[in-house]
């Protein structure tokens, strides 16, 4: 089973909703929340650089948390279609 981080995100409408980078992805759950505690301030800001070039500087997208979860494929796969759906 693979774990990978993933972002609670909280868009100025009131919206929620979750991304994930699947091309970082661990072996445990451990590993993951150790690196999520460590990283945690250049997790935040890569996520923000990654925000604004979809979504332009003043977004007003708050990251509510960041946390690990077990990859699930199905997820991922609604994630990109729903941000390809915004970028039209």
């Amino acid at each position: 089973m693979k774990w990978l981080i993933v972002a609670l995100l909280l868009f100025p409408t009131g919206y929620e909703n979750v991304i994930s980078n699947t091309q970082l992805l661990f072996s445990d759950e451990k590993t993951c929340k150790e690196y999520v505690i460590i990283n945690d301030n250049l997790l935040r800001h890569g996520i923000n650089v990654y925000l604004n070039s979809m979504f332009g500087y003043d977004n007003e997208i708050k990251i509510q948390s960041l946390r690990c979860e077990e990859q699930n494929d199905e997820e991922k796969e609604q994630m990109d279609e729903y941000l390809n759906n915004l970028v039209e």
